[in-house]
């Protein structure tokens, strides 16, 4: 892992309690988000990042990000699914998923982005809803 990773890992630790999401009247959202840190790979343009997932939902997440991503550009997350062994984690084949920037910005000293899926299919979104299992939460709003 680079460094820059490292150090947005600091502190993470798997959360494994059950949470029952409900909507808030003021929410806007189509989907609940599952607030835990996952690694993902994004690429665009050609290269690659490592980034850190802040929140997740089946239409999009939020990361941590060690430098802006290129506005305008379409975007391309590698997710890596919660495993219960870190053997497993390791040799799985990362959720390819295509997504847009909706918005970046500095929050707590941290950069910070919003990624919305685009064209996800059936396997992608069972792999999304099994990270949602995995951590005993529901993908939709109750």
């Amino acid at each position: 892992m680079t460094a820059s990773l490292n150090e947005m890992m600091s502190g993470f630790r798997f959360q494994r309690e059950t949470e029952t999401l409900a909507r808030d009247s003021r929410d806007k959202r189509r989907h609940p988000r599952l607030k835990r840190g996952i690694l993902v790979r994004i690429g665009q343009g050609g290269g690659e990042i490592e980034a850190l997932v802040s929140d997740l939902s089946i239409s999009g997440v939020r990361l941590t990000i060690p430098r802006f991503l290129q506005e305008g550009k379409p975007v391309r997350v590698s997710l890596h699914l919660p495993a219960e062994s870190i053997d497993g984690f390791m040799k799985q084949k990362p959720l390819e998923l295509d997504a847009k920037l909706c918005w970046q910005r500095k929050e707590d000293d941290r950069l910070r982005c919003g990624l919305e899926f685009t064209s996800l299919n059936s396997g992608q979104r069972a792999g999304i809803e099994r990270i949602f299992e995995f951590y005993n939460v529901n993908p939709e709003y109750i």
